[in-house]
């Protein structure tokens, strides 16, 4: 989460600041902010020399003022409740002291690099110098300098607190039910907010800002963390039986950038951290065409309630592990991220990747496991994703969604077939068929046998009458009662 949460100065901070300087004047100063910062922690002594008395000042200032503090750790905190609030309220500190120092960090630095810009005479926008007070060039105040800097920081970083949630979130019975979990949705609102006012109210110089934001959003997490695009990709799959836009990716560009325009830069590390800058809506992002309505909401109900719906899920398998016997398994659900991260790297090197019944999990045409190198599973324990695991994932969900659309196209021409059938339709019936083998010729020109449909057996499958389990009683009086249960299989008692 810490080095994840140091990406937010490229992809908002750098971004809004270039609405008043210009993108890459925005990206030197903040540059030179940054390493300053840095140094004013590692290397107290040359920091001295590298910053002016009335920035050690503004500095001390955020610091005091909270702006320049950890605003969205803080407003997690204060969501705890209850008698052990005090004690969650530590182990939370201890454990979020990363993230911590990662906000407060983006926060001085890009409010550093803002108040240098104001301080120089370097703002160019001519609504923010009519804003506050300045002429082309006019070198600013402190106290106006940090009036700049406080708004460039607030906008790129938000404001986190009750004041700030949307009017549904506040004062209501649901709405404080639902603020927990939109705590944890609060970064990509303010996200989506600050892309809106950059395109209406930013001018020109706002769309360049927007465009900039998506590029670095794109080289962070690769076209995978686009807004939507998990939801566009599963959609084409259901929609026509194949993997579009992976399938481009890969037929225009070579292998070897192939990781980089998919998951980003940090896939030259091997790891991929577009899974959590990425920012895929709630409920859209699990949309299943396939899927009913009723499993649609229950879906969408619980994204929305966000984190207590994912603790029962937790718990959910952690009862199907001990089910399966597997109480190491069991107790890696129900751990914390942290530790969770540290089991599952260890489990994923040693016997690779299985389900909780123990049947292995690979890519097609692999053999046993999948297993994590001894680098994956280390950048596994400290909670980066590897991108093998990515892809692995990523080739599990096309097959499965592809699937669905060929067993969706057997139902529909089978439940036809069985309706032409009873309504003694002999010219439907034979038009169903040949739609059926035409179907089948496209597969093997396509050499996706994967695909073809069984037409036969559905339409057999359809015909067959379902019967409630039966339940057979031995007539002897002295044996006892024995059940059979789905597959005939003897349970005495």
């Amino acid at each position: 989460t810490a080095a994840v949460n140091l990406t937010q100065n490229i992809i908002s901070g750098v971004p809004r600041l270039g609405m008043d300087l210009g993108v890459i004047q925005s990206g030197k100063v903040f540059l030179k902010a940054a390493g300053d910062i840095k140094l004013a922690v590692t290397q107290k002594k040359i920091a001295e020399a590298s910053l002016r008395e009335d920035e050690r000042k503004f500095l001390t200032d955020m610091f005091r003022e909270g702006w320049g503090q950890a605003a969205l750790v803080t407003e997690m905190r204060g969501k705890l409740q209850g008698p052990a609030r005090q004690v969650l309220g530590k182990a939370a500190r201890v454990m979020g002291f990363p993230m911590e120092m990662a906000e407060r960090y983006n926060r001085m630095s890009l409010g550093l690099a803002a108040f240098r810009a104001a301080r120089d005479g370097a703002i160019t926008n001519a609504r923010t110098l009519r804003e506050l007070g300045l002429e082309a060039g006019e070198k600013a105040t402190s106290d106006v300098a940090k009036q700049f800097a406080e708004g460039v920081v607030n906008d790129a970083h938000f404001v986190y607190g009750k004041g700030n949630r949307p009017g549904f979130l506040r004062g209501t019975s649901a709405g404080k039910v639902m603020s927990t979990a939109y705590t944890f949705r609060s970064f990509s609102h303010n996200l989506l907010s600050m892309w809106r006012w950059m395109l209406t109210e930013g001018d020109r110089e706002g769309k360049k800002a927007f465009g900039f934001s998506l590029l670095a959003m794109t080289m962070l997490g690769g076209i995978g963390s686009l807004p939507l695009y998990g939801a566009l990709a599963a959609l084409l799959r259901q929609l026509f039986g194949e993997d579009i836009l992976g399938l481009g990716v890969r037929k225009t560009l070579p292998k070897g950038m192939r990781d980089l325009v998919m998951y980003g830069a940090p896939s030259a590390l091997g790891v991929d951290i577009g899974g959590s800058i990425g920012m895929d809506l709630p409920v859209v992002d699990r949309l299943r065409i396939n899927q009913s309505l009723t499993g649609q909401l229950g879906t969408g109900i619980g994204e929305l309630v966000g984190i207590p719906f994912a603790m029962l899920e937790d718990l959910t398998g952690a009862v199907d592990a001990l089910r399966s016997g597997r109480p190491d398994r069991a107790i890696e659900t129900v751990s914390p991220t942290f530790l969770k991260n540290v089991i599952s790297s260890m489990r994923l090197a040693r016997e690779g990747q299985t389900t909780v019944s123990g049947a292995p999990i690979n890519v097609p045409g692999e053999k046993g496991p999948r297993k994590l190198t001894t680098g994956e599973a280390v950048a596994k324990g400290l909670g980066f994703q590897p991108v093998s695991s990515s892809k692995a994932w990523d080739i599990h969900r096309s097959l499965e969604e592809i699937k669905s659309f060929r067993n969706q196209k057997q139902e529909e021409l089978a439940n036809r077939y069985v309706a032409a059938m009873r309504k003694k339709d002999n010219r439907e019936m034979v038009r169903i068929r040949d739609e059926a083998r035409l179907w089948n010729r496209k597969a093997v020109l396509d050499r996706r046998p994967e695909m073809k449909i069984d037409l036969d057996r559905a339409v057999k499958a359809r015909k067959q009458t379902r019967q409630p389990m039966k339940q057979r009683v031995a007539r002897s009086s002295r044996a006892r009662p024995t059940n059979y249960i789905l597959d005939n299989t003897p349970v005495v008692g």
